[in-house]
């Protein structure tokens, strides 16, 4: 995998997304309470958001062939690269824009992950990668839109808001507090104002909203901040939320508890 995506940076204006973005968040937050239950986190599928250019680009690189399916641009797909590495034959697509996603915002707020340079060991690449609120929003895009609640794609889709809130803790760890911010800020504008944002918490194990009453209550944080900005945030939601009524498809999809009493 290494191999693959360190051939392309964030000056080649593409980004790793889909199922193999959040499948390396996954990768690196195992040891996250409640994550490994969703596992094994694996995908056959390769997705960029980029360019003919980039997509020529990986080609060469690989030693493989790129071909353009959709000239008439209808469709996600702008470029389709198969290339082998070892005995593994790959397909990567390429795409024009990533479901439930605003491309600007996701090129935005893409994250940079340092990965060793496969052709020298001293080296390090900096791999951009879909931000792990654009993770939730594209599995809950592909649940809703598309109806993919089983197998990887029901696991990947609980899998994300754990994701999410262990990417704000570790910036928060790290003293990284405009990240946490804007992060936050970025999952409260699409739980407010997306539609399946709004109603996402109804077919999640993990609510979302947790990661804001969590930031509430770290100390870590300005206390005004805390006080005038997240509490607000909390308060709307709930407001928001009062208003959403499970749909059918909902319904059937969330976890009903198991009777203890026997």
């Amino acid at each position: 995998m290494v191999q693959l995506v360190s051939n392309l940076q964030r000056g080649d204006d593409a980004y790793l997304v889909g199922g193999q973005a959040l499948n390396i968040w996954a990768e690196r937050y195992w040891q996250t309470p409640g994550l490994a239950a969703f596992g094994p986190f694996t995908s056959k599928d390769i997705d960029y958001l980029g360019t003919a250019a980039a997509a020529e680009k990986l080609a060469r690189a690989l030693d493989g062939k790129v071909s353009f399916p959709n000239q008439e641009g209808i469709g996600p797909i702008s470029a389709v690269v198969e290339a082998e590495i070892g005995d593994v034959r790959l397909t990567v697509d390429f795409l024009h824009h990533v479901l439930g996603v605003d491309p600007d915002r996701l090129k935005k707020l893409a994250v940079d992950i340092q990965v060793p340079s496969p052709s020298d060991g001293g080296r390090v690449l900096s791999i951009p990668i879909m931000h792990p609120v654009h993770c939730l929003q594209s599995r809950v895009a592909n649940a809703y839109r598309l109806g993919r609640v089983e197998g990887i794609a029901a696991r990947q889709l609980q899998a994300a808001p754990i994701v999410v809130d262990a990417y704000v803790r570790e910036m928060l760890g790290l003293g990284h507090v405009k990240e946490v911010i804007a992060s936050a800020r970025e999952l409260f504008e699409y739980l407010r104002s997306d539609k399946n944002g709004r109603r996402c918490h109804q077919i999640l194990d993990a609510d979302p909203l947790t990661i804001f009453e969590a930031l509430s209550h770290n100390m870590r944080l300005d206390e005004r901040y805390r006080e005038k900005t997240l509490g607000p945030m909390i308060q709307r939601l709930k407001r928001i939320r009062s208003r959403v009524w499970p749909t059918l498809f909902e319904s059937l999809l969330i976890t009903e508890p198991e009777n203890s009493s026997g």
